[in-house]
């Protein structure tokens, strides 16, 4: 089993931080660790592709680490000069990627339904401000 994280930044032209995101999957296996390496290597590819703006433009910067068995750790890489219609497409082939990754663990995890019973609307809506009071007095 394998622990992944992938760290994601997107940068304005001026160098300021646009966004900034954090992904983390635990006890992993095999198949989604190597379909994630395959997804990173597409992408990186991918991104090479993108045309380069004259002058500043977005940076697209991302790093991915595995914990386990087969540790890997890619260094952070920087994708400058990128015009906003090449973030938009990135944007859309990450969450693309996501969603493919997402029935992967559907496809793993549908084979043990797990009992279910309707959710107590009060009692979740009295858990939820007790939790966010405890959080204000903390």
């Amino acid at each position: 089993m394998h622990d992944i994280t992938v760290w994601t930044t997107i940068l304005r032209p001026d160098g300021t931080v646009w966004l900034a995101d954090r992904m983390q999957w635990f006890g992993v296996e095999d198949e989604v660790r190597g379909w994630l390496a395959e997804s990173c290597r597409v992408t990186a590819i991918d991104l090479c592709g993108y045309p380069q703006t004259v002058g500043a433009g977005w940076t697209i910067r991302y790093r991915t680490l595995v914990e386990g068995p087969s540790p890997s750790d890619t260094t952070e890489v920087d994708f400058p000069s990128i015009d906003w219609p090449g973030v938009v497409r990135f944007q859309r082939w990450a969450l693309h990627e996501l969603t493919e990754m997402l029935a992967i663990f559907e496809r793993k995890h549908d084979a043990l339904p797990t009992p279910t019973k309707p959710r107590n609307h009060v009692l979740a809506a009295l858990g939820l401000l007790w939790q966010w009071l405890r959080n204000r007095a903390g």
